[in-house]
């Protein structure tokens, strides 16, 4: 094997690295690492959607083997005790508010608290209140976006 194919092997190694180091998700295993970097002490953060959107594998396969197993990995939900499918689900907040209600329906709220006092009723009402106040604030932000988005479109 001759320098200037060790030096092309590394080097597309290495542009391969760069571009995909910058993310973060799975952690390979050191024996994937060692078996197609041929670097043990490396370990190799990536993240699928932009390794999906590298993989076109027919020219990565010469330069990158990846094995069909380690093309699917399913991702854990928690990573280093954050929850990140909090940052990457768009509609997270629709989803814990349908949560909510699907558990007020089902009693999981209900207590031994006389719904008769004072204080319960207005707290209710207050919460009422600050649901209808988002529900608005949440359909004045869609509005506001789509007039923002006809009027550069137009022009305007």
């Amino acid at each position: 094997m001759s320098a200037s194919s060790i030096g092309a092997s590394s080097v597309a190694n290495s542009l391969f690295l760069s571009t995909i180091l910058s993310a973060i998700s799975i952690r390979f295993t050191f024996s994937f690492l060692i078996s197609h970097l041929g670097h043990p002490s490396l370990q190799l953060n990536l993240h699928l959607s932009r390794l999906y959107s590298l993989l076109d594998y027919s020219s990565l396969s010469p330069v990158f083997p990846i094995p069909e197993l380690h093309l699917h990995f399913r991702l854990s939900q928690v990573w280093e005790g954050h929850n990140f499918a909090d940052f990457v689900d768009p509609e997270i907040q629709q989803k814990l508010l349908k949560e909510e209600e699907l558990l007020e329906e089902a009693g999981e709220y209900e207590s031994d608290l006389d719904s008769d006092d004072e204080k319960t009723k207005e707290k209710m009402s207050q919460a009422l209140q600050i649901r209808k106040k988002e529900k608005l604030l949440t359909l004045e932000h869609t509005v506001n976006k789509r007039i923002a988005r006809l009027e550069h479109e137009l022009g305007e």
